[in-house]
């Protein structure tokens, strides 16, 4: 080990040290003991094949073409250093062609500019190795490629790099104002805050990027017209987990801008913008613009994004998302309150898939009458399907929801479109494309002071039919040359039309049949989940008061009670009620009729026996036990059916003549169709006759 002590090390005899063996070099403090490249030298050259580590002190003033503080072929350490004031030109601060490792250390005021027209600066950490950063800090770094971080690749090199609990920010460079990387760069529970360039404003990636666990925060470009991405520019793989995008902004993708492949899971996106001071450029997605690659995003949540333009002649588009590449699919996402002159959430212009997201309060709004702006959730120009979504409270000009232009197909299925409006045409929808809408729930629309439009049809194709509109009515009163011939009902059907005190009738309300009678099968199609039925009864007791339908069905009971009568049961949502009787019958059935009669002689040995009820009447708990018995006894083989209000019995074989018989009826061997059993039993004893 080598121990320095406090002081100023500067000059030849302090730099362009060859370290060609392992060891420790161990700073007295880290603000105290200073290696000053005196503006002209590089300080260390580790050999490969060397350990060395470096602790505690700060590096400054570094210059060189490569490696302005070190050049690292070995495997070095870092701990509790500072690199502050290095000039680098046509190189970068630190360059590692081995492994890097670096601890607790900060880099500040460091610069990277280019030694002439083809030569860059490529950031204070230079890497075609392995490169590790632990709870360090960067700010105030200048460079051309990348301030803080170059991570490289090629044909002959691929830098790998870790970097964790790391802290960049106030740091600026042409590309990726803290970072870019073309290597494998993984960043966990990092912060990116203030950084600027002219694309990326913290990270312009070309290589394979995972980032998990990492704030994004007021990052910005530095106003080249068209610049994409004020947090990440994204030419390669790029996928995010857990982390958030707040306040960035672009031109065109306010934190992200993507021409690769890009997964993001379980993120936020806030407050993200975009913008420009010129009127000529159609600034694009406030959160994320797709340009030319695939975009999946999971379980992440879009709130308070604005692409919206401050030149009435330019429009902007996507205030959280703005599609223009291949794919983006959304998944169980969130979109709240986001603003754009087209497509308040998104707009699309190629593919785009939604299952499972929630819309809401998203706005497209102007303001003005000169101009309308379109699709308070979504404007589509490409071809786009929903599943399974819900918007609400979602306003525009035109397309409270959803606008479909020309030449666009969209498609939505098993969604939610409630309380959306807009000011001109088309509360929930606007369409001059093809539109098809099956299987959606589409109610409570409109905006105040303006006859409800729930979807208006220019020129286009509008299939709306097997959607459920909050009624049984007919809602072609709230379309504009839209097909509605097919409309989903409500439906009430009991289980039991008839109980018994304590017994219960199971109600099924349904939306499984169109206004023509015709079923729909679940499994290709239902109305949403989740609609709420009111089950009520002004007899008995119902199960459940408030029940949510699953594959278009909502169940519930109602039990009979003491008080005897005829139930009204009702099932009602939106401003539907269906009403239904069910009888609740406290009487058990009684014999007024049987043959033969009680103590009756002379009986056919051969004739069905039979006795007639009260009422119509079922099998009981003890049906098993009805039985027809000889003058010694024995049990008779006989077959025993019901018929309405009669129960048949006939011996299988010739009763024998001049013989009594007896029939024994248990108490609950039948009961009414109330399930009020048999009580007591009944016995008839009867004599055949001689034939």
């Amino acid at each position: 080990m080598v121990n320095i002590a406090n002081g100023v090390y500067g000059g030849e005899n302090n730099a362009n040290i060859t370290l060609d063996k392992s060891i420790t070099i161990n700073g007295e403090s880290r603000e105290g003991t200073i290696l000053n490249g005196s503006g002209a030298f590089l300080i260390f050259m580790i050999n490969t094949g060397q350990s060395v580590t470096i602790q505690n002190l700060t590096q400054n003033n570094g210059y060189a073409e490569a490696g302005g503080s070190i050049a690292n072929n070995g495997t070095l350490t870092l701990i509790e250093t500072t690199f502050t004031g290095n000039n680098v030109r046509g190189g970068s601060a630190i360059a590692n062609g081995g492994n890097l490792t670096i601890i607790s250390s900060s880099f500040t005021n460091n610069t990277a500019v280019k030694l002439n027209e083809s030569v860059y600066g490529s950031g204070f950490i230079f890497n075609v190795g392995n490169l590790t950063l632990n709870n360090c800090y960067f700010t105030n770094n200048v460079g051309e490629v990348g301030s803080a971080i170059f991570n490289y690749a090629d044909l002959s090199y691929k830098g790998i790099s870790t970097i964790e609990n790391c802290i960049f920010e106030y740091n600026s460079a042409d590309y990726g104002g803290a970072i870019v990387n073309l290597g494998d760069l993984t960043l966990n529970n990092s912060n990116f805050s203030n950084n600027k360039a002219l694309t990326g404003g913290a990270i312009f990636n070309q290589g394979n990027l995972l980032i998990k666990g990492t704030n994004f925060n007021q990052n910005s470009l530095n106003g080249k017209d068209f610049a994409s991405g004020g947090a990440i520019y994204n030419l390669a793989n790029l996928t995010v987990f857990n982390s958030t995008f707040d306040s960035n902004s672009a031109f065109m993708g306010g934190a992200i801008s993507n021409d690769g492949n890009t997964t993001i899971n379980s993120c936020q996106f806030i407050n993200n913008i975009v913008n420009s001071t010129n009127s000529t450029i159609p600034c694009s997605g406030g959160a994320i613009y797709n340009s030319e690659g695939t975009l999946i995003v999971n379980s992440s949540k879009f709130t308070g994004n604005t692409a919206q333009s401050s030149f009435s002649d330019n429009l902007y588009f996507g205030g959280a998302i703005s599609n223009m590449g291949d794919t983006l699919a959304l998944r169980n996402c969130e979109f709240v309150n986001n603003v754009a002159d087209s497509g308040g959430a998104i707009s699309n212009s190629a593919y785009l898939i939604i299952k499972n997201c929630n819309f809401s309060g998203n706005t497209a709004i102007s303001g003005t009458e000169d101009i309308a702006y379109d699709g308070g959730a979504i404007s589509n120009y490409g071809t786009s399907n929903v599943y399974d979504s819900i918007f609400t409270d979602n306003s525009a000009d035109m397309g409270g929801a959803i606008s479909n232009w020309v030449d666009s197909t969209f498609f939505a299925s098993g969604s939610t479109f409630k309380r959306n409006g807009a000011n001109a045409n088309g509360d929930v929808f606007y369409n001059e494309g093809k539109l098809r809408v099956n299987f959606c729930q589409i109610m409570e629309n409109g905006m105040d002071g303006y006859y409800p439009e729930d979807i208006y049809n220019e020129g286009g194709s509008a299939d709306a039919r097997y959607n459920w509109w909050g009624s049984n009515q007919n809602p072609s009163d709230r379309v504009v040359n839209a097909d509605v011939s097919s409309r989903m009902v409500l439906r009430l059907t009991p289980g039991s039309a008839t109980i018994n005190n304590g017994g219960i009738s199971v109600l099924t309300a349904d939306l499984l049949y169109d206004i023509n009678g015709v079923y729909h099968d679940p499994n290709k199609g239902h109305v949403p989940d989740g609609i709420v039925v009111k089950f009520t009864s002004n007899l008995g007791t119902i199960g459940t008061t408030y029940v949510t339908t699953t594959n278009g069905v909502a169940r519930s009971t109602l039990k009979g009670g003491s008080k005897a009568g005829t139930a009204d049961v009702a099932a009602s949502t939106g401003s539907q009620s269906i009403h239904k009787s069910v009888k609740i019958d406290l009487i058990p059935p009684k014999v007024t009729y049987t043959y033969p009669k009680k103590s009756a002689t002379g009986v056919s040995r051969t004739k069905t026996i039979y006795l007639k009820f009260s009422e119509n009447i079922k099998t009981g708990i003890n049906w098993s036990k009805i039985v027809i018995k000889d003058k010694y006894g024995r049990t008779v083989n006989i077959s025993k059916w019901i018929s309405g209000n009669t129960l048949f019995l006939k011996t299988s074989s010739k009763r024998s003549s001049n013989s009594y018989y007896t029939v024994y009826i248990p108490s609950s061997a039948i009961s009414d169709l109330a399930g009020n059993g048999l009580t007591p039993g009944y016995v008839i004893k009867f004599k055949t006759g001689r034939y």
